[in-house]
């Protein structure tokens, strides 16, 4: 017969579960961030190796509009900027969950061990 948890243990173990969740998200967050911060880095370099009077196009959906090439540079810039403001803040939450993992994980080891589960 399974052995039922004490009701604060099994709190705190959905606590670790929702968590862990949180926490792999997280991980999905910053990997399409990084992602992203590459795309616009080559992007960048590519639009640095041709003159301003080049005739360039946004893609908005599916339609292409033609922009100037320093404005499209500025907003690339621009959206860099705020892709890694962002990716810093994910870090430090993805950092912060780790430790709360990590404590939440020890905490309910030991509580299963008082409980004789593994």
């Amino acid at each position: 017969m399974a052995q039922r948890l004490p009701p604060e243990v099994e709190q705190e173990y959905m606590k670790y579960e929702n968590l862990r969740r949180q926490y792999e998200a997280l991980q999905v967050a910053v990997q399409s961030m990084k992602n992203e911060l590459t795309e616009l880095s080559t992007t960048l370099e590519e639009l640095s190796k041709i003159p301003d009077d080049t005739v360039t196009y946004r893609v908005v959906g599916q339609v292409m509009f033609r922009v100037d090439k320093p404005a499209l540079v500025e907003t690339l810039e621009d959206r860099k900027r705020t892709t890694e403001i962002a990716l810093e803040s994910y870090k430090k939450k993805l950092d912060a969950s780790v430790e709360k993992l990590q404590e939440l994980g020890a905490k309910l080891q030991a509580e299963f061990a008082k409980l004789g589960i593994k």
